[in-house]
């Protein structure tokens, strides 16, 4: 996908904000792991080691709050791209799908088009204008986490 675009398209944003953006977006294996990580680690910790656990000073986060708030900064970050996906995919779960490969994991869509025959229901072009409208929603989204 090309990163410049005229400034008269609806969806413009300036190149390193969709740099920017694309970054963010790729980290969401990274988030996803890191979730699944806190979750795991604090069930682990609970039933091996009880007695270990560190207690709090007054004022602080116990380690269970910490690691809620940690797996909720994750968890809304996925969310977020997963719900403008949705968006600009005008609720296609389908299309979203191969959005959120395409987002996520740096496919375009001709390698998308290789691996799913036929799958995708959209044209090059409408794909990547989906894109587009994508990224333009999660700017606007992102200034609110």
């Amino acid at each position: 996908m090309k990163t410049t675009l005229s400034e008269k398209n609806p969806y413009y944003l300036n190149k390193e904000r969709i740099y920017e953006l694309r970054w963010f977006c790729r980290q969401y294996q990274n988030w996803a792991e890191e979730a699944a990580n806190i979750l795991y680690s604090q069930v682990l910790s609970a039933n091996m080691f009880p007695h270990f656990s560190k207690l709090p000073a007054p004022g602080d986060d116990s380690p269970t709050e910490r690691a809620v708030k940690m797996r909720e900064y994750y968890t809304n970050r996925m969310k977020c791209i997963d719900d403008c996906l949705l968006l600009a995919a005008d609720g296609n779960h389908t299309l979203a799908d191969y959005m959120g490969i395409s987002v996520k994991q740096e496919k375009s869509y001709d390698i998308l088009s290789a691996l799913f025959p036929g799958q995708i229901g959209v044209s090059r072009d409408e794909f990547y204008d989906r894109i587009r409208r994508f990224f333009y929603i999660l700017d606007k989204e992102r200034e609110n986490l």
